[in-house]
């Protein structure tokens, strides 16, 4: 079967909880994480959202406790080190953060 394309957009509604600082990885990328509580079923889940360059902006009139609608796609890359058996790293992307 060969590689197919598809959306990878997603869209989740919920609190927020934190807004952690930027962080400056380098000169061309700047990250920003927001922490969702989310309610699936009858547990409350706690998701981090990853915001990239420009788009952490998005986060700067959001404040803890506010309801928050997350725009977002999935990423995921596998890493091999030597020796060891394969790891898996999964990251929410947001694309964008409003007020719910």
């Amino acid at each position: 079967m060969g590689q197919q394309t598809q959306k990878n957009e997603f869209q989740i509604a919920g609190k927020c909880l934190e807004i952690l600082p930027p962080q400056y990885i380098n000169e061309k990328l700047t990250k920003r994480m927001c922490i969702m509580e989310v309610w699936t079923g009858q547990y409350a889940n706690q998701v981090s959202f990853e915001l990239k360059n420009e788009r952490g902006k998005q986060l700067d009139d959001i404040k803890e406790g506010n309801w928050i609608i997350v725009t977002f796609e999935l990423s995921g890359r596998k890493v091999v080190k030597d020796g060891q058996q394969p790891r898996y790293y999964n990251s929410l992307n947001a694309l964008t953060v409003i007020k719910g």
